[in-house]
């Protein structure tokens, strides 16, 4: 990809080079030239070029030194390298944030379950420490009971019956009421005079 990138941008420099053909005076410290615009605008895009190949080299070296060191702790802390190696970039992220969300949950667990063990000690103490808090019961006056009591003595369970009663709840509710004898009323007694 940074190949294709690289051609472009060489292309677009010879394009935007060849346009510009006219003759400058380049100065330098001790001595001035006069070139075409078109070899100057080349000149310098190829030693920016280099330039960027060289720092990019420095940076390759650098990583590959660490590529070498890491590979070392691996192998020391028994990880196979070549295995890892083999893997592509998208496995890898989707092991480390299985990994880490495996340690996210393991943490929010202990979490509870550290909560849940302080609140069950919070509780235990809880219940230890109210009868020392509450008052002690004040001493009530020695009172003999009014009436003393006989031990019982108790004897074998005899039959109970009931009592004989007279009448019967069917002979209550046959009965017939009494008849009651009304009055007729005097109505001009009532007339509303006073």
């Amino acid at each position: 990809m940074s190949f294709i990138i690289a051609l472009i941008a060489g292309i677009a420099v010879v394009v935007f080079a060849s346009f510009n053909n006219s003759d400058v005076t380049i100065n330098f410290i001790f001595a001035k030239y006069e070139l075409s615009l078109t070899i100057v605008i080349l000149i310098a895009a190829t030693i920016g070029a280099f330039a960027m190949y060289i720092i990019n080299l420095f940076k390759t070296f650098k990583l590959k030194k660490k590529i070498k060191q890491l590979s070392a702790k691996l192998t020391e802390l028994g990880v196979d390298v070549s295995m890892i190696i083999g893997k592509s970039a998208k496995q890898l992220k989707a092991e480390r944030k299985a990994e880490q969300k495996a340690i996210k949950q393991a943490e929010k667990e202990s979490k509870k379950q550290a909560k849940q063990q302080a609140k069950a000690e919070a509780k235990q103490k809880s219940a230890v420490i109210e009868p020392a808090v509450t008052e002690p019961a004040k001493p009530q006056p020695a009172v003999e009971p009014a009436v003393k009591t006989t031990p019982v003595v108790t004897e074998p369970a005899t039959e109970v019956k009931p009592a004989k009663v007279e009448k019967t709840i069917n002979d209550v509710v046959s009965e017939q009421p009494t008849k009651v004898e009304s009055k007729p009323v005097d109505n001009d007694k009532f007339s509303g005079e006073v």
